[in-house]
């Protein structure tokens, strides 16, 4: 097992030591990386002002964390430079207001223009705005399939290592061999727990 965290974060490879992965994907993306697009509005998953996009589908980075994003490609809001249908679409349709929820619902949009599956409704169903109403969102979200998009060049995510990760502070394993080997005698394995998550997320420096 490695000792190491692989990913894409907006296109660019990065790695970090096994033992982040107990800490959230929002926290590092502001405080390490400085991308404070991504908002933290509730920080319990409720609001979705924290909304990126994993491999094409939208995540609250608040109760994600970053051992979650190991052979993955996480996008967020710098990556759309500005000139995404769904960003254009949110300008001429008046869709922001205090602007705070903004790139959540912009993520959101991005995913479902990506995808083109489910309804609009759906695709926003985790994202909360106080202030538009959101009729100009859902308007957004109707307009942005007029524009053209550039395409976007596939991530190498086949080069990314298959075998799981392990530290003294944060196991994640690929296989039922690797489970066993890092798994405690009397654990108790607990599917989900994203209430519980964040309580026990590891700073690390």
């Amino acid at each position: 097992m490695r000792a190491t965290l692989e990913f894409f974060l907006n296109g660019e490879r990065v790695s970090l030591p096994a033992a982040a992965g107990g800490r959230t994907v929002l926290a590092w993306l502001r405080e390490e990386r400085r991308l404070v697009g991504t908002k933290e509005g509730c920080a319990e998953g409720d609001c979705g002002a924290c909304t990126a996009v994993l491999d094409g589908l939208p995540v609250n980075t608040c109760i994600l964390f970053l051992g979650a994003l190991d052979g993955k490609a996480l996008t967020t809001v710098e990556a759309l430079g500005g000139s995404h249908p769904a960003q254009r679409a949110m300008v001429e349709c008046h869709g922001s207001q205090c602007g705070f929820c903004t790139p959540g619902f912009v993520m959101a949009l991005y995913s479902f223009y990506s995808r083109k599956s489910g309804s609009l409704q759906d695709a926003l169903a985790g994202n909360l705005c106080r202030c538009t109403g959101y009729a100009p969102i859902l308007a957004a979200g109707e307009k942005m399939f007029s524009y053209p998009a550039a395409a976007e060049a596939p991530l190498p995510l086949h080069e990314l290592p298959e075998d799981g990760v392990r530290s003294d502070a944060f196991c994640a394993p690929r296989s039922l061999g690797e489970l066993l080997e890092v798994l405690d005698e009397g654990a108790t394995l607990l599917g989900g727990g994203t209430d519980l998550g964040p309580l026990a997320a590891v700073p690390v420096t």
